[in-house]
């Protein structure tokens, strides 16, 4: 369906991503979604796609600017939406991300060590104590 419509409507006003457009545009057809949330992150207004305000009369705009730029809207949103949101983007992002949480960072000095172990294990001991000293006091009043 989405490869052969002429002009993808998405009409969320509030939508926080919105994996639809980036469907639309892999496809090849050209988007015209509501300027704001996820749409903006996705589509490049007039290059990509339509960004419109809320209102038929920007959307009709939009559906008219997609039909007369239709065969340049369609290549460059399929470039994009494979590139920046396609599986090679996101094995190299998430390969990165990987790569940062394996990868050996610097442990801090023992110093630091010994301020955090004193700094939670000191009020343990205080509340361990009056605890401890309470109950002493109860059973022997």
């Amino acid at each position: 369906l989405l490869q052969t419509a002429r002009v993808f409507l998405y009409t969320p006003p509030s939508e926080h991503f919105g994996i639809v457009p980036v469907e639309a545009m892999c496809c090849g057809t050209p988007v015209v979604a509501v300027n704001n949330g996820g749409p903006t992150e996705s589509i490049r207004h007039q290059t990509t796609g339509f960004l419109a305000d809320p209102t038929p009369e920007a959307f009709a705009e939009g559906v008219l600017y997609c039909l007369q730029n239709a065969d340049r809207l369609s290549a460059a949103g399929r470039e994009h939406a494979l590139k920046t949101f396609g599986q090679d983007e996101f094995a190299r992002s998430l390969d990165g991300k990987l790569q940062a949480l394996t990868s050996c960072a610097p442990l801090p000095s023992m110093a630091l060590y010994l301020l955090v172990y004193w700094a939670l294990l000191g009020p343990l001991l205080a509340v361990m104590g009056l605890c401890l000293g309470l109950g002493y006091y109860m059973r022997s009043g």
